[in-house]
């Protein structure tokens, strides 16, 4: 069917715009952007998700503040995906196949003149099957120096007992080149938890029909009591970060999300929802 949006030259097929290249239910779109003071003190996301083959849409706003008025330098990143996964209402998918297993790092810094970024996938021997990295100028677009691309990537985790998040944690950027390595030092400060943008939540998870026009509020008090029960061990960890590239020390602030689900050998965890010892 066609909208007012095909009268715009940004088709990527024959099909009209509103048209998904899949019938599968769970196919979406979603946006995610947050900010957070250069001091740290306020973090906030706001998150939007489209679902057309269910036809729902769904929007979040959380914060983490410590009540204190302040006047700070914001950071922000913003995050754009699409593809299929599941949302809604769980299906029946029958019988169980394998073991479930998730090991997900993600983590933009920015830092004055320059941000930093890496992502990783691991399997649950610790053999990566996804990893990027790069270093940002802040000029890149339209005219600045492109980014730099790692071309290896290392780190070392130190888990907080009783939890499936870093208490330390260190990252390496090789590059090849002239351009020296880059070592990164991550100290988290307190976790934003993702349930607060519908992941995981069991009431307001993504792409769940909850009637027309319905909105809801909810507060609660961090740190979160269980830390290992599914709806919490998906957070985004404030971050202090000191950057080093063997002649320059550089200060700035940034996110360590963290999602880990079922075993990973090298962190110690073995069942699907178990903490650090």
């Amino acid at each position: 069917m066609l909208s007012s949006f095909d009268d715009y030259p940004i088709h990527s097929g024959s099909a009209p715009v509103n048209e998904t290249a899949t019938s599968d239910v769970n196919h979406y779109d979603r946006y995610f952007f947050n900010g957070y003071t250069k001091d740290t003190r306020l973090y906030f996301a706001v998150a939007m998700g489209l679902y057309p083959n269910r036809h729902i849409a769904d929007a979040s706003f959380s914060v983490v503040v410590d009540g204190r008025r302040q006047v700070s330098v914001t950071y922000g990143s913003r995050d754009l995906s699409w593809g299929v996964r599941p949302i809604g209402h769980l299906a029946d998918l029958g019988a169980p196949v394998g073991s479930r297993q998730f090991y997900w790092l993600w983590g933009p810094v920015n830092f004055a003149g320059f941000s930093t970024h890496f992502d990783i996938n691991e399997h649950a021997d610790g053999s990566r099957w996804h990893e990027v990295g790069l270093v940002i100028p802040d000029a890149v677009w339209p005219d600045g120096p492109s980014p730099e691309v790692a071309t290896s990537i290392a780190y070392r985790s130190e888990l907080r007992s009783g939890t499936r998040w870093s208490r330390s944690f260190e990252l390496e950027l090789g590059f090849a080149g002239s351009r020296p390595d880059l070592m990164l030092a991550f100290e988290p400060l307190y976790e934003f938890q993702m349930m607060g943008i519908g992941y995981f939540h069991t009431e307001w998870g993504h792409g769940m029909w909850k009637g027309e026009d319905v909105h809801e509020v909810e507060a609660w008090d961090l740190p979160v009591a269980n830390p290992t029960s599914p709806q919490n061990v998906h957070i985004q960890a404030v971050c202090r970060v000191t950057a080093n590239d063997g002649t320059t020390t550089h200060e700035g602030v940034g996110i360590l999300e963290q999602l880990i689900v079922g075993p990973h050998e090298p962190s110690g965890l073995v069942d699907l929802f178990d903490g650090a010892r």
